[in-house]
């Protein structure tokens, strides 16, 4: 899959939402100025998020978002995923494409063997394994106003 900031905006966003009340929906304006982003550019991560059953959007008087399960069960892969969709990292890796080195080409495993161990490491990783980093290591983070 490939990686635009789009992945970065949702990671932060599910990270957000994990400090904040699950009571409580955070609205996109408040997402968006406290991350320093376009409302509009943020709606879209949002709307995908929610979508992949990430976040749960509120409308009305009482709008904005919440996540959808646990913190604990959301993985960077999740949120990757929900951005990016499941398209390779390498272009060389994608169905139907042929390497122009010729078939058998070790470039391209090399190219697989990586996607697959930054896979697994996401997969392995969850929005909740970096609220428990936060607190442990007393961080502070500019965009949550600490």
């Amino acid at each position: 899959m490939h990686f635009t900031r789009r992945s970065e905006y949702a990671v932060h966003s599910l990270f957000y939402l994990a400090l904040r009340s699950a009571d409580e929906p955070v609205l996109l304006q408040e997402l968006a100025a406290d991350q320093h982003l376009s409302p509009s550019y943020l709606a879209k991560v949002m709307q995908r998020l929610a979508g992949a059953g990430l976040v749960r959007a509120y409308v009305g008087g009482n709008g904005g978002y919440t996540l959808a399960r646990s913190a604990r069960e959301i993985t960077f892969a999740d949120a990757v995923r929900a951005v990016e969709g499941q398209a390779g990292l390498f272009n060389c890796l994608q169905q139907q494409r042929r390497c122009i080195a010729g078939p058998g080409c070790e470039i391209q495993k090399v190219f697989q063997e990586a996607e697959q161990e930054m896979m697994h490491r996401l997969e392995q990783t969850t929005i909740q394994d970096l609220v428990d980093l936060l607190f442990r290591r007393k961080l502070r983070l500019k965009w949550l106003g600490q």
